[in-house]
């Protein structure tokens, strides 16, 4: 065979043979002279007698890469059928197995690393999350029953002098199973009438039992029986960060509203009002409409009588109550003796001047505890004037207005105090007679 025709016979392998009528296999069935007998040859006539005894086809352990091309051009490829339905599988195992090693899996390396410590999930309630003693959940609906929506009418005259009704509305707390409730004395005061709707959606109209202002307390009575009260709580075991719940009606408009947050700071001293107060602080939503409500701690019990929020322009988060501890004495007194317990007071209204420029700007000498205002006949007659600057009380220096307060209120009424003041830049002593201000005489003008 020459070469010419070997190359024809390759061709015809190839399926270009048009005239010997011989198919693929019949070609490739013929062998080649030993002459033209390859390592290539002997492969695959190897494979095709193989393939004839046992019916299926094998190939070489170690095929040359001509080889190799001729296991392509013979090999079976998958059907799409089979192939979707492998990929589809594949991706169902690979889902079931990442979820197996998402939810148990890491969870169970967590734990270990952090030594066995089981991790609370966060649906649980905020109450439990802190470690309250009960949930918030429980707190609401411990207290909800007891704190009830006041609103209140009273006579105003316009700038023509016309008279018309003024309404108003907060919050107060049920104190009493017989239908004592406190609220705040700004909420009440002036109101012609007072009306109480509970939870229950009954209403009732409310007289004023006693006030405060000093304090910004008050108490009203519902002719009522029955009623769910407040468990009241001890404000002086208040921790910062410590969970609460205040319940009330913000707005005027969403009685038995509840919102949650901590004690910020459990002595913030703001003025309102004009009067200096010593109040607790809490980033529980406060909205105007609850003033009055109930501060209730994490074992569900009083421990603040909702009075005010900051106000300004983008402030939130901070709100403020009375201590309950200080609202007690003064709730007790106003049921028990219809008037307030005695408070030794010098009889006279204070400004704290804090630094230089602040005095400077208000015209004073320098910074300290100047008296604004005389408000009693035993101060009058003490010889204090306006424009004092208050050095000492008993011999112990005065830094700040609250430190002169605490001073007094370590003394009782008809003590007799050396207080000794800044006039002119000269010092002066005065005896003063501290006075019962509640019942105290106000000073002839």
């Amino acid at each position: 065979m020459t070469d010419f025709d070997k190359f024809t016979n390759e061709d015809d392998c190839n399926g270009h043979d048009t005239d010997s009528g011989n198919s693929d296999r019949e070609a490739l069935s013929e062998e080649p002279t030993s002459e033209e007998f390859t390592q290539e040859d002997e492969y695959f006539v190897a494979a095709k007698n193989y393939e004839k005894s046992h019916g299926r086809t094998v190939w070489p352990e170690n095929p040359s890469f001509e080889d190799d091309m001729s296991f392509r051009d013979t090999r079976k490829f998958i059907s799409r059928r089979a192939f979707a339905f492998w990929l589809i599988l594949a991706m169902i195992l690979t889902a079931i197995l990442t979820s197996l090693i998402t939810g148990f899996l890491i969870p169970k390396l967590r734990n270990a690393g952090m030594g066995n410590q089981s991790v609370t999930p966060t649906t649980y309630s905020i109450a439990k999350s802190t470690g309250s003693e009960i949930s918030a959940e429980e707190i609401i609906a411990k207290n909800s029953p007891s704190v009830v929506e006041i609103r209140t009418e009273e006579v105003a005259r316009d700038m023509w002098l016309n008279n018309y009704v003024k309404e108003g509305a907060g919050s107060g707390v049920i104190i009493n199973t017989d239908g004592y409730i406190v609220t705040n004395n700004h909420v009440i005061a002036g109101a012609r009438t007072i009306t109480v709707t509970l939870k229950n959606q009954k209403t009732y109209n409310a007289t004023l039992v006693g006030t405060d202002p000093e304090t910004d307390i008050a108490v009203i009575k519902i002719k009522a029986t029955g009623l769910k009260a407040v468990e009241f709580g001890d404000s002086k075991k208040l921790q910062m960060g410590q969970f609460v719940v205040a319940i009330g009606n913000p707005l005027g408009q969403l009685g038995g509203t509840a919102t949650a947050g901590i004690i910020s700071s459990l002595d913030r001293r703001i003025v309102i009002d004009g009067k200096e107060m010593e109040l607790l602080q809490t980033d529980a939503a406060i909205n105007p409409g609850n003033s009055g409500g109930g501060l209730f701690d994490n074992h569900g019990n009083l421990v603040g009588v909702v009075v005010a929020k900051s106000r300004g322009e983008n402030v939130e988060g901070i709100g403020f109550a009375i201590p309950v501890n200080k609202a007690k004495p003064i709730i007790n007194s106003l049921i028990k003796d219809g008037k307030l317990p005695q408070q030794p007071k010098v009889g006279i209204r204070i400004a704290n001047i804090v630094d230089e420029s602040m005095a400077k700007e208000m015209g004073l000498p320098k910074p300290g505890v100047y008296v604004t205002d005389i408000l009693s006949n035993a101060a009058k007659s003490a010889g204090i004037m306006v424009g004092d600057r208050i050095i000492s009380v008993d011999g112990k220096d005065i830094k700040d207005s609250q430190e002169f307060l605490d001073t007094i209120k370590n003394h009782k009424v008809g003590d007799k105090l050396k207080i000794t003041v800044e006039r002119n830049n000269a010092k002066i002593v005065l005896s003063v007679e501290l006075v019962d201000m509640a019942n105290a005489a106000q000073p002839q003008q």
